[in-house]
């Protein structure tokens, strides 16, 4: 029997690869790329950038570099070769196909677009999660995957 992970177990799995992703952001733009520490905290997330709009000019080759190429990495790599990112294992849950087997990276890098139409639309993606038969989000709906308990 399939259990689906549901809307709360997926937020909090969530939140712990985006402090993951933030970090390791961090670590990569400041020590790897040798910015100064205050862009690096932008280009991680962990402080806003109207807080240093004055003293940090936003490099369009590391925004997509820190903030669509990592992050979409980061996801796509760890669901369709680990089935799911730490956060997810942290939770003992993982993404699969609609036949329950591994997802391809095509399938991946799908989710983490719907992720970002999600974004788009306030968020009424993610929620959806909340209200579908199987607890699928926009993105597994367009990837066509689910996310269940793992061996359950």
């Amino acid at each position: 029997m399939v259990v689906y992970a549901g809307f709360w177990k997926r937020f909090v799995a969530y939140c712990v690869d985006q402090v993951i992703l933030s970090l390791a952001i961090f670590l990569v733009s400041a020590y790897l790329f040798r910015l100064p520490l205050e862009q690096a905290l932008v280009y991680s997330g962990i402080n806003p950038y109207r807080l240093y709009k004055d003293l940090v000019e936003i490099n369009a080759s590391y925004y997509c570099l820190f903030g669509i190429a990592l992050p979409w990495l980061y996801f796509a790599l760890f669901e369709s070769t680990k089935k799911a990112t730490p956060g997810k294992m942290l939770m003992g849950i993982e993404v699969v196909n609609i036949n329950g087997e591994k997802v391809t990276f095509l399938q991946a890098t799908l989710r983490y677009i719907g992720k970002r139409i999600s974004g788009l639309i306030l968020g009424i993606g993610y929620l959806m999660a909340a209200f579908t038969e199987k607890k699928q989000a926009l993105h597994d709906l367009i990837a066509q995957t689910l996310v269940k308990h793992r061996n359950v």
